[in-house]
């Protein structure tokens, strides 16, 4: 068990007690076995105990362990040894190991959704739309978008720091709109061309599949007049447009020559980190970036803003109560830089270091923790937003 490190608020006797009850509840080398068997994984990759923090809590050692199997696991171990558990997210059912009833479970819910009286995770670092909140940058946000598509002029830009809700504010507008627009998002707009015009084809029911250019721009034309003739509007979502290069830019303007002497028959919002400015800039892609009439820059939420945001979170979610402590938000907001992405991820760490402590509430000294296991170095973020 050289390989296992166990670290935290512990003496020295405390130690010695969490290393001898994981030796004797599980059999390293034969679990190893079990997860490249049960994961398909190649017995040469590597699976090891690469830190554990152990904390003792009303007779329970309770651990948090980091393993290298393809994500974080979580261990459990009760005080006599009986048995460990460890739970992760990927896994789509439970699945039980021989020996020392070791068992991954597939859902977060046994760990802190019960404890917090939580209907669902508040802190997924997926885009949904359910949790959408919108304070007042987001609105702004949202308003330019709906606003383009009333005008319908052409090309749109939307841009912010990743993790600052672009695809979510997206998400949410797609399913928002009304039955009349005909809108098609493009999640990868590196792809190569004729993909690409497949993609559309797909996107907006053409019902076949492309082998030329020539083809496609041909049926395409006819679906952008088809669409005018019924009176619906046809737009065209480009998200991670910061991944485009000259040629796909090109591309994406010839598209939106088809139109009419006094009407655009297709509309193109560009929504991207702010790399897509500096191309944009480029003399290259000097046509495009003159179509541009509308721009809008999403910044971070403020430290007011954050709090709000994490109570939003957690009601939409089902909390009857407050659980993080004011101090436990000014914190959240320190390490984050009200960057929502990490609120979230910082959060999620929080409920469940906390629970595996038996507290109810989350304080300021549980976030520091998190910031350490979740990696965030002190300041990056900040010395990243004071670039010109």
């Amino acid at each position: 068990m050289s390989n296992v490190t166990v670290h935290g608020n512990l003496n020295q006797d405390a130690v010695r007690e969490v290393t001898e009850k994981i030796k004797a509840g599980i059999d390293l080398e034969k679990t190893k076995r079990v997860i490249h068997e049960r994961l398909g994984m190649e017995a040469n990759e590597g699976i090891d105990l690469q830190e554990m923090q152990a904390v003792v809590r009303e007779g329970q050692l309770a651990f948090r362990c980091r393993m290298t199997v393809r994500s974080d696991i979580v261990m459990i171990l009760d005080c006599h040894g009986n048995y460990m558990k460890a739970f992760q997210e990927k896994l789509k059912s439970d699945i039980a190991f021989p020996g020392p009833e070791l068992k991954i479970i597939s859902h977060k819910a046994i760990m802190y959704l019960n404890y917090y009286e939580l209907n669902k995770y508040p802190f997924k670092t997926n885009p949904d739309p359910e949790f959408l909140w919108l304070g007042e940058k987001h609105k702004e946000a949202l308003s330019l978008l709906k606003y383009g598509i009333l005008k319908q002029d052409g090309f749109l830009l939307l841009t912010g720091e990743v993790g600052t809700g672009k695809t979510s504010i997206i998400k949410y507008l797609i399913k928002a709109n009304c039955a009349s627009e005909l809108i098609a998002t493009i999640n990868d707009p590196a792809m190569p061309v004729i993909d690409f015009y497949n993609f559309l084809s797909e996107e907006f029911k053409l019902n076949k599949k492309f082998f030329n250019k020539a083809d496609f721009l041909i049926d395409f034309k006819k679906f952008l007049l088809r669409a005018y003739s019924e009176h619906k509007p046809v737009f065209v979502i480009i998200d991670e447009a910061q991944r485009l290069n000259h040629e796909g830019f090109e591309e994406i303007r010839l598209l939106s020559n088809i139109e009419l002497d006094d009407q655009k028959l297709v509309n193109i919002f560009f929504v991207g980190q702010m790399e897509i400015e500096t191309k944009l800039m480029d003399p290259k892609n000097k046509a495009i970036a003159q179509r541009i009439t509308m721009s809008y820059n999403i910044q971070p939420l403020d430290e007011s803003e954050t709090k709000k945001y994490i109570i939003h979170r957690l009601q939409i979610a089902g909390a009857k109560r407050g659980i993080f402590t004011t101090d436990a938000c000014k914190q959240i907001f320190a390490v984050s830089h009200g960057i929502p992405r990490l609120i979230n991820s910082i959060c999620d760490c929080a409920l469940l270091t906390a629970y595996s402590k038996d507290w109810k509430v989350v304080d300021s000294k549980t976030i520091k923790e998190c910031r350490i296991d979740l990696r965030i170095p002190i300041g990056t973020i900040a010395k990243k937003k004071e670039q010109p």
